[in-house]
């Protein structure tokens, strides 16, 4: 077995620290953030040589839960699935049709099938309760990291007569030389298979957001970087996509040109480029006229260099051409930048870092990007990529999750969603065994819209470390979701946590959700999700990993917008961070009881104000913070049957 060491995110390591002097900082640390060393594993295997076959598997539900996982399949190991930002997973609501993408394993007794070459999907007509493998792929090459599409054209009701695309990069002699593209009809027949060769110089592997549009469009992302000779940093980065057209004649898709993008990025004195390159990610609008890319990267145009954020290109040529947006100083989005801490050198100054992003369009072609978002410790061009963390077991949450989006008048917007309790895992913390590292993973921060995108979900994992007794990081994820809705002037709900005292408790590792989620109802929606089962193997990375649908994950159960008593929090408690006293504004829509409730890191409420039934209208709440110390607190607003959460930082 062959390894090869390449650059890209899916994982945080930690490396070197220094203790902040700062007041109100005591448990901070400014930590310098790098990319962990992720392992591609290139395995020599046989290819299959028969027809393409299908295999069945059934769920299973046990103990009290409303969630039921079924085996989906298995995979030669889990280096096909670490990356959260491959499109496995994917939902056609007019075929009512789930798929998922991976590769093949021909290792072991349990569920083997292909091969660790072969491209793997499997597709379930009945809303996850079976699901029906079938070989996508196979050609005996070192084909990985598959995402997977359907096409169903206009009008098309009949699974039948839809087709499947995948893609992923291609291994040859350890140098990622070709990209792949394959499509075949649901029945297997009508394969068509393409490889187009990657830049010499940059080596893109193109798996970033496949997606297929109404029109017949095709779309998908990848980043190419250049290392330094030490192999410690990059020097030298491209963005690079793909676009296809369906060809309704030859039944295939006809890829365009690849295209190009050379993003401006901050150096280091050094020479080495601050880029994230695992969240470069693509959406379109339904119809693919609308697309927008975007990267994490340090934004070389203004003078002050910032930290890694996002930075965005729009289409409007179904990605023919690419126009960069203004630059944005993301800092001044109140929701960013009252809920992370300044620059250790001057506290006037804020540096927002992004750790992870997800992007998604909605009904009226407008971006939604969630970002997990703690802030940068330093304004030095050396180091922009020193943030705020905390020590292991310290208890103050830093990370955040916050959505940003372009209203109608194209100003940038931001809501803060929650906290993040738990880090991102580490290889040196991983329990998850591989050769030369262990395995780490991060929150895996995605974004899917219902099929009319007024609805905007965010989901990621976090692990209540403090109960299972671990280090601060995120070692039994739960998956916890938000939503929000365009149309709605209320504040959205509190995010919910789907697997918490479930079957699954502690158990959503490396998962994959599907851009567009299962309305159940009028009110409700099911979020097509899959999980990686590592502890089959027993926590060897290297052995086969097996994915499990899960059925039941409900993010919105009986609330509806329109009937509900609302009420909407017009500002985020201000000042923040402060001294004695901090302010609520809230608006009542309807006459609802009113309570403020606060609580320390650990959960201890410390204080506790009914306000009784308060009228409809506009209402300034004040929070006393005089007997507080120094530190981060949570206040809870409770207005009727809604309640509403926010952090806010003692000096």
């Amino acid at each position: 077995m062959m390894k090869k060491l390449l650059l890209f995110v899916f994982a945080l390591a930690i490396m070197g620290s220094t203790i902040a002097q700062k007041a109100g900082r005591q448990q901070a640390v400014a930590t310098k953030h790098s990319p962990t060393m992720a392992t591609n594993v290139i395995d020599k295997e046989t290819s299959n040589t028969g027809n393409l076959p299908t295999t069945l598997f059934q769920s299973e539900s046990k103990g009290n839960t409303a969630l039921a996982t079924t085996l989906i399949g298995s995979a030669r190991n889990i280096y096909g699935g670490l990356l959260v930002f491959q499109n496995c997973l994917t939902y056609n609501k007019d075929l009512d049709n789930i798929m998922f993408t991976h590769r093949g394993n021909d290792k072991g007794t349990l569920v083997p099938f292909g091969t660790g070459n072969d491209i793997i999907v499997a597709n379930s007509v009945d809303r996850g309760t079976t699901f029906h493998q079938k070989i996508a792929m196979t050609n005996g090459l070192a084909n990985r990291y598959p995402s997977g599409v359907f096409y169903n054209p206009v009008g098309n009701t009949d699974t039948a007569n839809t087709y499947t695309l995948v893609c992923g990069p291609l291994n040859t002699n350890s140098v990622w030389d070709k990209n792949y593209y394959h499509s075949g009809k649901y029945d297997g027949t009508g394969q068509n298979h393409q490889e187009f060769a990657t830049d010499p110089t940059y080596l893109e592997l193109m798996r970033n957001g496949l997606t297929a549009t109404s029109d017949g469009k095709f779309h998908v992302s990848g980043i190419g970087t250049v290392l330094n000779s030490a192999s410690t940093g990059y020097t030298d980065c491209r963005v690079f996509d793909m676009n296809g057209t369906w060809n309704a004649t030859t039944k295939q898709v006809d890829w365009a040109a690849k295209g190009e993008i050379t993003p401006n990025i901050v150096a280091a004195s050094t020479g080495l480029i601050y880029i994230d390159g695992s969240y470069t990610k693509a959406a379109w609008s339904k119809d693919g006229s609308v697309g927008y890319l975007m990267m994490l990267g340090g934004d070389n145009r203004p003078a002050s260099k910032p930290s890694i954020t996002p930075i965005v290109w729009k289409s409007t040529d179904k990605g023919t051409t690419w126009t960069i947006l203004d630059y944005f100083n993301w800092s001044t989005v109140p929701a960013i930048r009252e809920h992370i801490y300044p620059t250790n050198m001057d506290t006037s100054v804020y540096k927002p870092y992004f750790e992870e992003a997800s992007i998604v369009l909605d009904a009226n072609d407008k971006p939604h990007i969630f970002g997990m978002v703690r802030g940068a410790s330093s304004s030095n061009v050396d180091s922009l990529n020193y943030i705020w963390t905390r020590t292991s077991t310290g208890t103050m949450p830093d990370g955040n999750i916050i959505e940003l989006y372009l209203d109608n008048t194209n100003a940038w917007k931001g809501t803060w969603v929650d906290s993040i309790s738990a880090e991102s895992v580490p290889y040196t913390k991983s329990p998850y065994v591989s050769s030369p590292d262990n395995i780490g993973w991060d929150h895996r921060l995605t974004a899917s819209t219902n099929e009319g995108r007024d609805e905007i979900f965010a989901s990621w994992t976090d692990s209540d470390w403090i109960f299972w007794g671990t280090e601060a990081y995120d070692l039994n994820p739960d998956l916890k979701v938000w939503r929000h809705n365009i149309n709605s002037t209320s504040v959205a709900p509190s995010p919910k946590n789907l697997t918490a005292n479930t079957d699954l408790w502690g158990l959503v590792f490396f998962h994959f959700t599907a851009p567009e989620v299962i309305a159940t109802s009028d009110t409700s929606y099911e979020l097509p999700l899959v999980i990686a089962d590592i502890n089959t193997s027993g926590l060897q990375a290297d052995e086969p990993v097996y994915y499990k649908y899960v059925s039941g994950a409900e993010v919105v159960t009986g609330i509806n917008n329109h009937s509900a008593a609302k009420a909407s929090i017009a500002s985020v408690c201000y000042p923040n961070p402060f001294s004695g006293s901090t302010k609520v504004d809230v608006t009542v829509e309807k006459a609802a009881n009113v309570t403020i409730s606060v609580t320390d890191i650990t959960g201890q409420r410390i204080s506790s104000t009914n306000y009784g039934t308060m009228t409809t209208g506009k209402h300034t709440l004040t929070i006393d913070g005089t007997n507080l110390r120094s530190g981060v607190y949570f206040y809870s607003v409770t207005v009727g049957d809604q309640k509403f959460n926010g952090k806010m930082i003692v000096k």
